[in-house]
C-alpha cells in the first residue's frame, strides 16, 4: 500500500511539474484557452523524459550519497568535527546549484523538446554563462518555500495538543479520545495542506518556466535609422 502511494504520488508530482512548465510557456506565448484537457495534452509528449528524469536523480543520490559517506565521516572523525565547518557550507552550495539546474532541466525539456542528457548539458551551460539572475530567482524561492512550509507545520503541533495532553493523565480512555480528536484534525488539515502545498510548488514552476524564458529570448535588433545631412 504504502508502495503504491509513493508511486502514485511520483506519477501525480511529475505530472504537476511538467504541467505547469508548460502550461505557463503557453500563456506567456499569448495562449488564453488553457483548461486542465488543454495542458494535460500537452504535457503528454515529455512527460515520460521528467519521469526517467527523476529517476535518474533518485539512482544518483543513492550512488554518490553511497561514495561520499564514507569520506565525510572520516573527516568528521580526524578533524574532531571541525570538518563539518566546512562541509556544512559546501553542501548547502552544491545543493542549491544542484536544485537550480534541476527546476531548468525540467523547463529545458518541456521548452524545447530536448532529451535527458540533453537538457542536463542545456541548463547547465545557462547555469554558467547567466548565474545571477538564477541565484536571485532560486534564493527568492527557496526563501518563499521554507517559509510556508514553517506556517504550514504549525497547526501540527497544535492539532497534536489533545493527544499530548491526553498522554499525562495515562489512562487507556482518555488517550483514546485525545489520539481520536487529534487524528480527525489531521485528517481535516491534511486536504488544507495539500492543497496549499500544491499551490505553492505551482507557482514555484511557473516562476521557473519564465525565468528560463526570459534568459534564452533573443535580443531585439538594434534599428539605426539613417539620417540625411
Amino acid at each position: 500500500v504504502v508502495l503504491g502511494l509513493v508511486v502514485l504520488a511520483l506519477f501525480l508530482g511529475v505530472l504537476g511539474r511538467v504541467g505547469v512548465a508548460r502550461g505557463a510557456l503557453l500563456a506567456d506565448a499569448g495562449e488564453e484557452k488553457l483548461n486542465f484537457s488543454r495542458i494535460y495534452n500537452e504535457s503528454k509528449p515529455y512527460y515520460w523524459r521528467v519521469f526517467l528524469f527523476f529517476l535518474l536523480l533518485f539512482a544518483a543520490s543513492i550512488a554518490i550519497g553511497g561514495l561520499v559517506a564514507i569520506p565525510v565521516l572520516l573527516v568528521i572523525v580526524f578533524t574532531l568535527g571541525l570538518g563539518l565547518l566546512l562541509l556544512i557550507p559546501l553542501f548547502l552550495v552544491v545543493a542549491f546549484a544542484i536544485k537550480i539546474l534541476i527546476e531548468q532541466t525540467i523547463v529545458v525539456i518541456v521548452a524545447e523538446d530536448l532529451g535527458i542528457f540533453a537538457a542536463i548539458e542545456r541548463a547547465w551551460k545557462l547555469l554558467f554563462e547567466k548565474p545571477w539572475p538564477q541565484v536571485v530567482v532560486g534564493l527568492a524561492t527557496t526563501i518563499g518555500e521554507i517559509a510556508v512550509m514553517f506556517v504550514l507545520v504549525i497547526p501540527i503541533f497544535l492539532i497534536l495538543i489533545p493527544l499530548l495532553v491526553s498522554i499525562f493523565f495515562q489512562t487507556d480512555t482518555v488517550v483514546g479520545i485525545g489520539a481520536i480528536i487529534s487524528g480527525a484534525g489531521f485528517v481535516l488539515y491534511l486536504p488544507v495542506m495539500i492543497l496549499i502545498s500544491g499551490i505553492m510548488y505551482a507557482y514555484i514552476g511557473s516562476v521557473w518556466a519564465l525565468t528560463f524564458k526570459r534568459l534564452t529570448k533573443p535580443l531585439a535588433p538594434v534599428v539605426v535609422e539613417a539620417t540625411s545631412e
